[in-house]
């Protein structure tokens, strides 16, 4: 199931989106969009991940995006192909577009 991913301002402005820094990482090329690969048996190991709803909206704030980034940081070893290249994305996402003050990580499900 596709989630958008946007980063937001306190307006719910759209300043930046996953599809927007797809060139900044190797190949293969994520999709554009998120499709989770930590569900809820991983609650424990990767908290703010496993909180992210496929059907509904979920976001974070910037202290919120620090915690998803060290998650992404650890799990990108056990990913491959499409998969690690979202994390990647998501990474320079969040490092790119989210390290100032009123910014918000929104996954938008479907």
């Amino acid at each position: 199931m596709p989630i958008s991913v946007w980063v937001c301002d306190e307006r719910h402005q759209r300043l930046a989106s996953l599809r927007d820094v797809l060139h900044l990482v190797p190949p293969p090329l994520p999709p554009g969009w998120y499709e989770p690969f930590v569900g809820p048996a991983d609650h424990h190991r990767f908290p703010m991940l496993a909180h992210v709803d496929p059907y509904g909206n979920t976001i974070f704030n910037r202290t919120q995006m620090s915690a998803v980034l060290e998650e992404l940081a650890t799990i990108q070893p056990e990913l491959d192909g499409v998969a690690l290249s979202t994390a990647r994305a998501l990474g320079v996402l969040i490092a790119t577009h989210g390290h100032r003050p009123h910014r918000y990580l929104w996954f938008i499900g479907d």
